[in-house]
């Protein structure tokens, strides 16, 4: 909206992000000509919790990365996306992308991308592990952005298919709490030779880790932390509860 005294925008707040404001989103209201920088600026001043976070998290405006020099308009969008690493099932624009918090079906993935036409299918999955750095893994929390996630999916695909020539390709991620052994990720590739297949499949799960939206929350006996972000600790200076 615009205000007499320039625009509002609204941040959409996620992960570690959510859990030290308090809230899946606040309204900023800042000058005309402000930028996502002026933004984040506004929310440190707020929140000086957040302050020590903001170097290493992108930010997207209306589901779109963007530079922090980028204008903002009235009424934008701005989502900030900490590290990522990677009943509800988000409407997918993509019948080879599913969301999901129900248990994987590894077979039902590589079912999508299995035809005559490819000599090699390869499916990988991730599950959860009992141990990080020598602490045991009690289970996985994970959180999305499904809008933009779906986004950032399709350009993964779309990446492989100008590399390799690959359209056969397929991606199904957990969401929500994942026991131990159970599956977080199922990525399937069909190529017509298996180089190409083992080769597009450790790039999309690279590629996710890089930039889709979905964040992994390890909890253990003693805490808990959000990866990505090095360390569960609160952070220097901070003094809330």
């Amino acid at each position: 909206m615009t205000t007499s005294n320039g625009i509002t925008v609204t941040l959409r707040l996620f992960a570690v992000y959510r859990e030290r404001v308090g809230s899946d989103y606040i309204e900023v209201a800042l000058p005309d000509g402000a930028t996502v920088e002026d933004a984040l600026r506004c929310l440190a001043e707020a929140y000086p919790v957040t302050k020590p976070l903001l170097a290493t998290t992108m930010v997207a405006v209306n589901q779109s990365y963007v530079e922090r020099s980028e204008a903002l308009q009235a009424g934008d969008e701005v989502a900030l996306i900490p590290p990522v690493s990677g009943g509800l099932d988000y409407p997918s624009p993509d019948p080879r992308i599913l969301i999901s918090d129900d248990p994987l079906d590894a077979d039902r993935v590589t079912a999508m991308v299995t035809n005559t036409a490819n000599g090699g299918i390869v499916t990988f999955q991730g599950v959860t592990r009992d141990e990080t750095g020598g602490r045991a893994v009690v289970r996985l929390d994970y959180e999305a952005y499904p809008e933009m996630a779906y986004k950032t999916l399709q350009q993964i695909f779309a990446e492989v298919e100008e590399r390799w020539g690959i359209t056969d390709v397929a991606l199904a991620h957990r969401i929500g709490r994942l026991e131990l052994g159970e599956a977080s990720l199922v990525v399937a590739v069909g190529a017509a030779h298996r180089a190409e297949a083992f080769a597009a499949t450790m790039y999309m799960v690279d590629r996710l880790k890089e930039i889709v939206p979905i964040w992994k929350k390890e909890q253990f006996e003693d805490g808990s932390v959000w990866v990505g972000l090095g360390s569960s600790a609160p952070p220097e200076g901070w003094t809330g509860a």
